[in-house]
């Protein structure tokens, strides 16, 4: 009964504030007052949580470090494992238990990709050594050969580093990459076949490059360049990691010829660049370590074995630098790789002109050389190349001098080779960023010096002076066609010579005929030339 009493006055109550709300909407109706919401400006407080920092020191090495020493530790106790012959152990339990710990890291790598990502990528790398280390294990390091084939063998390897370089590509980690390469070096290394690992080589070095210029890994082709260069020093030296004694291989000869080849795969990577305008420290250093590591690799493997084709080989050299340093400048217009092709070109051309001919012919064959390399630097625009050239010219020439003992008329060579090349120098100055009027006058001392000195061991003493009176009127001569006082005052210091010659060595000669007809053809020369100056001189400017 008081029950429904409640509810009534309740239902009361609330009709009452109903009717009263109404009331109050009506009138703000009439007074035309707009509702305005009060909100609350009380802003909700959000909570923040500051996260724990990263880089503590202790997390680091916990997080990070602790599993990478575990990788480590675990591959390097199963390279003891699968390395040494186990006694009392089943032949092929190392085999079957490498091949189930390869799974077990890949399998662990799959699960732990979200939880622990910084662990995949060394959980697959250990997981490629420890397959490759237990198929090497089927032909080496056992008691007994489960594949007693060698060449079936190294198949096997080359294809778990082709699986390992193809991993490397998918997850795009040069890391993956490097490792991959490293294991073709060794299969390169232990094979037994020397034409084999060499086009393993090959190769391994095309792949490099491939890689390089695919994903811009440009420390890959400093990476190959040295392992390449070395596996190919270790086949020299019979490969003493594999216990062999310590001696230089001989055979096969043309070993020497995929050095080459190397050579240029390598230098292709610096070539085809996606990056043509900047030419960065790594390129540069590219190129240097490959035309220096390759071309000593060659040089000092043809020098041991003394072979027969040495200038062959050493010339096939030149040609193959020399054309890549021509398509270093036509394409990128390189200037630090292109001179150092260059340098190894004319280097290659010396020790071949020095191999393939004798003393003196091979001096003279060197001086016609400048020629070549005064050509290709001012094409090169090389002001380097042109002042290094000359001081090796001036230092072939006194190497003639001092060691032969008669002087022929093939030492007219260094002369006439330094006329052209001052001439060449001239008509080609402007392509030269740096003043060659000092580089011409040096050539052209030169060739002052050594024209008249050649004269004298050539000529019979009664027909020295007359010679060099000749001699000056062929400067004379080019004076006038060219159009160049140089050769003029080269005259000049022509005839003193002759001068000073015939007082102090014509007046002692015992043919009279000689000193008259000496004397009287100096005097006349020099009054025809005081005759031309007089009418020079005379001429209204």
């Amino acid at each position: 009964m008081n029950n429904s009493v409640n509810d009534s006055a309740l239902n009361g109550i609330l009709k009452s504030l109903k009717n009263i709300e109404d009331r109050l909407s009506h009138v703000e109706t009439k007074l035309q007052i707009q509702q305005e919401v009060i909100e609350d400006e009380a802003q909700p407080v959000q909570n923040v949580i500051k996260p724990i920092a990263d880089d503590d020191l202790e997390i680091r090495l916990g997080e990070y470090w602790i599993p990478k020493v575990a990788i480590v530790a675990f591959i390097i106790g199963m390279i003891f494992f699968l390395t040494f012959p186990l006694k009392g152990l089943p032949m092929g339990f190392p085999i079957v238990f490498g091949y189930l710990m390869t799974a077990a890291l890949l399998i662990a790598s799959k699960l732990l990709k979200k939880s622990f990502a910084h662990f995949t990528g060394y959980a697959i790398g250990g997981s490629i050594v420890i397959f490759y280390l237990t198929t090497l294990r089927l032909h080496f390091f056992g008691r007994e050969q489960l594949i007693t084939s060698p060449g079936i063998e190294i198949l096997l390897l080359l294809l778990v580093t082709t699986g390992s370089l193809i991993i490397a590509v998918r997850r795009n980690s040069v890391y993956l990459a490097a490792l991959g390469l490293l294991l073709g070096y060794v299969t390169a290394m232990i094979n037994s076949n020397p034409y084999l690992s060499f086009i393993t080589l090959v190769i391994l070095s095309a792949v490099v490059v491939y890689l390089t210029l695919k994903y811009s890994w440009q420390g890959l082709v400093i990476y190959g360049i040295v392992l390449t260069y070395f596996v190919h020093l270790l086949w020299f030296l019979n490969n003493p990691f594999l216990g062999n004694v310590m001696q230089f291989a001989t055979s096969p000869q043309t070993n020497v010829l995929f050095i080459l080849a190397y050579l240029f795969v390598f230098s292709l990577g610096c070539l085809l660049r996606v990056d043509k305008e900047e030419e960065k420290f790594n390129v540069i250093l590219s190129s240097f370590l490959n035309a220096a590591g390759g071309y000593g690799l060659f040089l000092m493997i043809t020098l041991s074995t003394a072979t027969a084709y040495l200038g062959i080989f050493h010339f096939a050299a030149f040609i193959l630098s020399i054309v890549i340093s021509i398509t270093f400048w036509i394409r990128v217009s390189s200037r630090y790789s292109t001179f150092i092709y260059a340098m190894l070109a004319y280097t290659a051309l010396s020790v071949a002109i020095i191999f393939t001919f004798s003393a003196p012919a091979f001096f003279i064959w060197l001086c016609w050389q400048s020629l070549i390399v005064v050509s290709t630097a001012l094409w090169f625009r090389s002001k380097f190349i042109i002042l290094a050239n000359f001081i090796i010219f001036i230092a072939v020439m006194i190497a003639y001098l001092v060691t032969e003992g008669t002087v022929g008329v093939e030492s007219l060579s260094f002369g006439i080779v330094a006329l052209i090349s001052a001439r060449v120098l001239n008509w080609q100055r402007e392509r030269l960023e740096l003043e060659t009027d000092k580089m011409r006058t040096a050539y052209l001392l030169t060739s002052l010096l050594i024209i008249p000195y050649s004269f004298y061991h050539i000529f019979p003493s009664e027909l020295v002076g007359i010679s060099w009176v000749g001699l000056a009127l062929v400067y004379y001569l080019l004076s006038s066609i060219l159009k160049n006082n140089k050769y003029r005052l080269m005259a000049l210091g022509t005839l003193l010579m002759t001068v000073v010659y015939l007082l102090v060595f014509g007046i002692t000669s015992s043919e009279t005929m000689y000193k008259i007809i000496s004397f009287l053809l100096v005097a006349g020369v020099l009054m025809v030339i005081s005759l031309i100056y007089s009418r020079r001189k005379s001429k209204p400017v």
